[in-house]
């Protein structure tokens, strides 16, 4: 038996020793994603998130190019990017992420400010 808090009256054969639960730690890193450039400018690192100032601002709409790094997700995984601009959310798939872990997604957006998203679906390695 494992426990935090051991109180009992048990007896066993062969007689039983008190100790804290193991931990066994995850040897699966943590990934990550950051948005590198949008349209060619350079995205901060880390991005402020401020409304009032943006990090990045779409003067005119048009088809733009985003650059983006992984760290920890497995090569050919596809990106979605998720964009909310315009009172409107556009949904695009990158390009599979290079050895790298560097990759490019290509999105139609329109002027104004808004939000960039990435996510990844991916099965980690198993230890």
């Amino acid at each position: 038996m494992e426990s935090f808090f051991v109180t009992s009256n048990l007896s066993s054969v062969p007689a039983f020793s008190v100790g804290p639960p193991l931990s066994i730690a995850s040897v699966v890193a943590p990934a990550a994603i950051r948005i590198v450039s949008v349209a060619g400018k350079n995205v901060p690192n880390p991005p402020a998130g401020d409304a009032a100032m943006p990090d990045v601002s779409f003067a005119v709409p048009g088809t733009i190019t985003i650059s983006l790094a992984t760290t920890n997700i497995p090569p050919s995984t596809r990106l979605t990017v998720r964009i909310a601009a315009g009172g409107q959310v556009i949904e695009v798939q990158s390009a599979p992420t290079k050895v790298d872990g560097t990759t490019t997604a290509t999105a139609t957006v329109p002027a104004g400010i808004g939000t960039i998203q990435a996510f990844a679906e991916y099965l980690p390695p198993t230890p």
